[in-house]
C-alpha cells in the first residue's frame, strides 16, 4: 500500500496532522482512520499501565493509576494544552509526531516507558528514550503504527515529578521541561532513578549521566547541584522566538534543581535542604 500511496498516513486525533496539511497545502494520498477500530489487543507480556492508540490526553488525565502512582506523567498531562485539544489528541499520536517539545515524551522517558509498534516488516518494541531520531521523525520503520505504550509499575520507594518553565501563557510552548523519577532510602539518600529533559534539546532525551549519579547513594543535598550540571551538559539549546540558547541553558539548571527538590519534598526526604 505504501508503494501505491507513498504519502499515506494514520489519523486518530488529527491535532498534529491537520494543521500540517493546511500549512503545506499538500494533503496525503490516503488517510487511514484509526477511530473506527473498536478494540486494540493488549500484549500478554505487558505488566504495568497500558495505553492503547485510542487513549486521549483527557482519558489519561482521569485514569486513577496515573494520578496516584505516576506523578510525572499526570503533571505533564495537566499542562498539555487547551481543553479543546485534550479530548482529541491521542497519546500515541503525540509520540509519533516526534515534536521537539515532547511534553508527554519527556515524562515517559523518565518513567521508563516502552513503545510497541507494528509494521510491514513485523512487530517490535523500543524504549521511549530511543524513539526519536530528530524533530518530526521517529526511529520506527517507515509506515509503522504505534500500537501501545507500556509504563512499568514504579517501585514503592520511588517518587516522580515534572516541571516546565514557559515564556508566556500557561498553554504556550515551554522554554525548558524536565521529568524525574527518584528512588529514596529510608534515611533520605538517593538510590537510583532517571532524569529527562526537553525543549533545550532537538528531541526529548534522558540525561544518561544522571542515572549513574543517582546510584551513588548520596544525600539529596549533595545530588541537586550535580544533577543540574549533568542536565546542562546533556542539552543542545538553540535560539528561537521563544528564548535564546543562553537563557535555555540557564533555565535547564533552574528547572532541574527545582524539580529534584520538589520530588524530594514529596518523599519527605529533604536531606538537609533549605
Amino acid at each position: 500500500m505504501r508503494d501505491a500511496y507513498p504519502s499515506s498516513c494514520y489519523l486518530s486525533g488529527g491535532t498534529h496532522l491537520i494543521p500540517q496539511w493546511r500549512a503545506s497545502q499538500r494533503p496525503p494520498d490516503l488517510v487511514i482512520n484509526l477511530k473506527r477500530i473498536q478494540h486494540w489487543v493488549r500484549p500478554e507480556e505487558v505488566d504495568g499501565l497500558w495505553i492503547d492508540p485510542a487513549t486521549t490526553v483527557a482519558d489519561l488525565r482521569v485514569c486513577q493509576p496515573v494520578g496516584s502512582q505516576l506523578a510525572a506523567l499526570h503533571m505533564a498531562l495537566t499542562e498539555f494544552g487547551s481543553p479543546l485539544i485534550e479530548p482529541l489528541a491521542t497519546i500515541t499520536g503525540n509520540l509519533a509526531a516526534a515534536r521537539p517539545e515532547g511534553t508527554l515524551a519527556v515524562s515517559m522517558i523518565a518513567l521508563g516507558a516502552t513503545i510497541f509498534y507494528d509494521s510491514v516488516t513485523g512487530s517490535g518494541v523500543v524504549a521511549a528514550d530511543d524513539l526519536f531520531e530528530k524533530p518530526g521523525q521517529t526511529t520506527l520503520p517507515h509506515g509503522a503504527l504505534i500500537t501501545g505504550v507500556q509504563i512499568p509499575h514504579p517501585v514503592s520507594s520511588a517518587h516522580s515529578g515534572h516541571l516546565a518553565i514557559r515564556a508566556g501563557l500557561a498553554t504556550s510552548t515551554p522554554v525548558v521541561a524536565a521529568s524525574a523519577v527518584i528512588e529514596f532510602s529510608a534515611d533520605g539518600r538517593v538510590l537510583g532513578g532517571r532524569l529527562s529533559v526537553a525543549h533545550a534539546t532537538p528531541t526529548p532525551r534522558e540525561v544518561r549521566t544522571a542515572r549513574e549519579i543517582m546510584q551513588l547513594g548520596l544525600p539529596v543535598s549533595e545530588v541537586v547541584d550535580v544533577l543540574g550540571d549533568a542536565a546542562v551538559a546533556a542539552i543542545e539549546p538553540d535560539d528561537d522566538w521563544w528564548a535564546s540558547a543562553r537563557y535555555r541553558q540557564r533555565m535547564t539548571r533552574v528547572v532541574t534543581e527545582r524539580l529534584i527538590r520538589s520530588v524530594a519534598a514529596k518523599a519527605d526526604t529533604s536531606g538537609g535542604l533549605t
